[in-house]
């Protein structure tokens, strides 16, 4: 084979090897490394600059005539190789060929770097019932704004926290210059273009957010007066945009902040409900669609012990106080070492079901309805009913056939 061309006229600087995999039996290959990541195959069809786990060695070649520091360079391209953090800080270079680099990329394509006017970035954050946002901007890199959205008493939610980053950047930028804000949560840019054109009739009045649309909708108001244009762009989260990381990295700084930085903090007169959630984490919120599952579940839930609770007392009467089966049941559960059926209410309740389901001369439900009996069946009357030797008598009361 041919030698390749930049072997001839290039010389190696550096060599990584990949991070540790799964190898065969008495395979002895280098892997020694940190966390190494390359650009996704094609990326530049997309846009997108979000990096992946690679799957090879990678080497750095230079030109053979170029004088380099060895050392420095090994240290350099040894730290970008072995970078640890999930997030690739990158900064945006608009010169020579970064230019053409960072034009290729989604915001690139969108325009977004050759704006004449000022390019912002936010994001917003709601983890551990805390909110925050972040806010960066392309033509200031020193302007990074944090702010801790406040009234969390009435619930935490993203849609509350990314309202309140588009308004501190609104009020951060000049309201006589144009503006370009870059924003990964759709619902929030909708919410904004309910305003646009909508005539008299649109109104805040039960917008949960209302305090935070009153100051975009002002501010945008005021940058129309004055000839100024408000540009908005949804661009894809974790696609590895500089602005958008940057933003969202602010936004989680910004939920750590102290209670003295939470801005728009007034309640509203609205009532505030408080569940617990599959598992078993305490939610507070205002009326929302989660209220309403959380009520519908507490409902079912209720349903199925009350369900299970009646099953037990069938039980009760049936075997326990007629005959010495029940106590023969018992003693035969708790030397299986069982005793949790015991203790947990739902699980002794499908253990008294079956029993009635097997005896012929059962004829009512053995839960409430017979609705409930097939909808809680455990296994074991499962399989019974697979096999068609199940009590297919307790599907539906009998009922005497008519003389016609």
């Amino acid at each position: 084979m041919a030698t390749q061309a930049f072997r001839s006229y290039g010389q190696c600087i550096f060599e990584g090897k990949k991070g540790k995999s799964k190898q065969a039996k008495g395979s002895h290959e280098d892997v020694s490394g940190g966390k190494h990541v390359v650009r996704a195959r094609s990326w530049w069809k997309r846009g997108d600059v979000s990096a992946c786990a690679t799957q090879t060695h990678m080497q750095c070649w230079v030109h053979r005539d170029i004088v380099v520091d060895e050392g420095q360079v090994e240290t350099k391209m040894r730290e970008t190789w072995e970078h640890e953090p999930s997030k690739d800080e990158m900064n945006i270079d608009l010169r020579d060929l970064e230019r053409h680099y960072w034009n290729g990329t989604e915001a690139g394509l969108l325009g977004c770097y050759d704006f004449p006017g000022e390019s912002w970035a936010g994001d917003g954050s709601a983890h551990k019932g805390v909110m925050g946002a972040g806010i960066v901007c392309l033509q200031r890199p020193t302007c990074i704004i944090v702010v801790r959205v406040g009234r969390e008493e009435e619930g935490v939610s993203s849609l509350r926290a990314e309202p309140a980053a588009i308004a501190r950047a609104l009020q951060a930028g000049p309201a006589e210059r144009d503006l370009l804000y870059l924003c990964d949560s759709e619902t929030a840019l909708n919410k904004i273009s309910r305003w646009i054109g909508s005539g008299l009739r649109t109104t805040l009045a039960g917008d949960a957010n209302a305090d935070i649309m009153i100051s975009i909708i002002e501010r945008i108001r005021e940058r129309v007066q004055k000839g100024a244009r408000t540009f908005m762009i949804k661009v894809k989260a974790h696609r590895g945009q500089p602005l958008n990381e940057k933003s969202d990295t602010q936004a989680e700084n910004a939920s750590q902040l102290q209670d003295d930085y939470r801005q728009w903090t007034v309640r509203t007169p609205s009532m505030t409900y408080e569940w617990s959630n599959s598992n078993g984490v305490k939610q507070t919120t205002a009326w929302s669609k989660a209220v309403r599952k959380a009520m519908v579940r507490g409902g079912a839930e209720y349903q199925v012990q009350e369900a299970m609770n009646r099953a037990v007392t069938n039980w009760f009467k049936t075997f326990l106080r007629d005959t010495n089966t029940g106590l023969r049941n018992i003693n035969q559960v708790a030397s299986m070492g069982v005793q949790g059926d015991l203790m947990s209410n739902e699980r002794w309740g499908r253990e008294c079901m079956l029993p009635l389901q097997e005896d012929e001369n059962w004829n009512k439900p053995t839960a409430t309805t017979w609705a409930a009996e097939f909808l809680l069946r455990g296994e074991k009357a499962e399989k019974s009913w697979a096999r068609g030797s199940g009590p297919a008598k307790d599907l539906k009361p009998k009922r005497e056939e008519s003389s016609k």
